[in-house]
Order: structure tokens, then C-alpha cells, then sequence
């Protein structure tokens, strides 16, 4: 639900809206050898190519100090680096944890913002396979249940990469997961990799925020920490707080917030 007061793969180029940013996560580690797990906190808030022993690239729009970045850990991932091997790409992601097929990348914006996410490459082991492997699935999933775009059955390339670009028509949402499945590849899986994820941020209105009442993370969920972070706010008098955009803080703020909040957070 949003506030109610005014306040396919393509190889195509397209000229960015103004305001817009991209980073791109290049996985470049200054000390991080092979099998070497990807800090956390690499790509958070990037607002230079050079940030201390993390690396990124960007493409002329400028940086993303509004998104946090994260590797999902929660399923048995082991989210690590790759120096060169996997196809023409160098310094990758991949997931070290053999049979469990289950890479993820988690791109979440800051209240008031969303992630547009433009492209990502993917390569496979060269030398683990003979021809070119098929994974379960290729995917980018916003907090809607439906995907934001889905491959099943998909090919990756063993001796260059693989490039899914989106950049004709952006994928946008709060928070984006850029996922891919290789359990199908079985003792193989791990040899599947991610590279060159290309990213921005984009400001949102207050009208078009798809679920204002999701102040807190884990983002796409709703629970006391939004309800808590609301009341915070509110009590700031913080404009993000004033629901009904009236400048006031009363307790039609309150009424229209609960409203959200029980509506949930079912689409982007």
C-alpha cells in the first residue's frame, strides 16, 4: 500500500533519469585471497571507487551512500572470493559451500529510497565443466512474492560470462536479492559465480512509497522495530512521520500509520 497524501535481458543502453546513481560491486578486496569470505560490510554506503581495502567501479552516475549491501548466510551460505577461473571474469562471488546451491546478494535502501538494480554477470568454472552448465534458476526478487525476473533452466557461460542487463528497463524496489540455484549441478554447485553488480539508488516521494509503515529492518517485514522507529520519529516531529502531510504530528499521524501497518507489505 502507499501512502495516500500528496506530498527480459537487454543488451540496450539508456540515458539515467537525473538523480540517479549506480555502483558497481567489482568484489576487489585488497588481502582477500581465494575461499576468502566477502566482508559484509563490502559495498555499504559506497561514496568513492576506493573506500580503505574495498574496491568498485561506477559508470559516471555517481555513488550509493543510501544502500546497504549483505550475503546471505542464513541457509548454510558461504559467501566467498574467487581470483580468475570462472569464465573472462576476475575477483568473484561465489557460494563455498558445496551441495547447497544457493547463492544471494541483498541490496536494501534506507527509508525513502529504492534500489534500482541495472545488471550482474555470472560465469561458471571453466574447468569444471566441458560445456557451457545449466543452473535451476536465475533470479531478482523485491518483497513482493512474485519475482522482479526469473530464469528458469538457465545457461551460464564456462569460458566468458554471462550478462543479464536491465539497464532498458530497470528493476526497482526497497529492498532487491539478486539469487541464483545451482543445486541441480550437485557437488558442482559452488562453481557458479556472481560479478559486476550494477546498482543505484533512486529518492522516493512520500506518495509513492510502496510501504511507508516499513521504517525499520529487516526490511519487507513488519514488526515492533517499525511500529518503535515510528513512534521515534514521530515524536521528532520528523516529516517521514506526518502520514496525513498536514505538518502536524497528531492523532490522525497515528490512525493513517497503524492503517498501513496492518495492510502489510505485499508488493514493491
Amino acid at each position: 500500500m502507499k501512502r495516500t497524501h500528496a506530498a527480459g535481458i537487454s543488451s540496450a543502453l539508456v540515458i539515467l533519469s537525473a538523480g540517479t546513481q549506480a555502483s558497481v560491486l567489482t568484489f576487489l578486496i585488497d588481502g582477500l585471497g581465494n575461499f576468502g569470505t566477502i566482508p559484509q560490510a563490502y559495498g555499504d554506503r559506497i561514496v568513492a571507487l576506493d573506500d580503505d581495502i574495498y574496491h568498485y567501479d561506477e559508470q559516471g552516475e555517481g555513488f550509493t551512500p543510501n544502500i546497504e549491501v549483505s550475503y546471505t548466510t542464513s541457509d548454510g551460505q558461504d559467501p566467498s572470493h574467487w581470483g580468475t577461473g570462472y569464465g573472462d571474469l576476475v575477483n568473484i562471488y561465489f557460494e563455498n559451500n558445496d551441495g547447497n546451491g544457493s547463492g544471494e546478494v541483498v541490496l536494501t535502501a534506507d527509508y525513502g529510497y529504492e534500489v534500482v538494480l541495472y545488471s550482474f554477470d555470472m560465469s561458471a568454472y571453466t574447468n569444471a565443466f566441458s560445456i557451457d552448465p545449466t543452473i535451476d534458476a536465475v533470479r531478482v526478487q523485491g518483497c513482493s512474492p512474485t519475482p522482479l525476473f526469473e530464469q528458469l533452466n538457465a545457461v551460464i557461460s564456462r569460458t566468458t560470462h554471462t550478462t543479464y542487463d536491465f539497464t532498458a528497463s530497470p528493476l526497482q524496489a526497497r529492498e532487491i536479492r539478486v539469487q541464483f540455484e545451482s543445486g541441480n549441478l550437485g557437488g558442482l554447485s559452488d562453481d557458479i559465480a556472481f560479478d559486476n553488480i550494477r546498482f543505484g539508488q533512486v529518492a522516493v516521494d512520500p506518495v509513492d512509497i510502496a510501504c511507508p509503515s516499513d521504517f525499520a529492518t529487516p526490511v519487507c517485514v513488519l514488526d515492533f522495530f517499525d511500529v518503535s522507529a515510528f513512534l521515534t520519529r514521530f515524536n521528532a516531529s520528523d516529516p517521514s512521520a506526518d502520514f496525513n502531510g498536514d505538518g502536524d504530528f497528531n492523532f490522525f499521524d497515528v490512525s493513517i500509520f497503524l492503517s498501513e501497518y496492518t495492510a502489510g507489505c505485499n508488493a514493491d
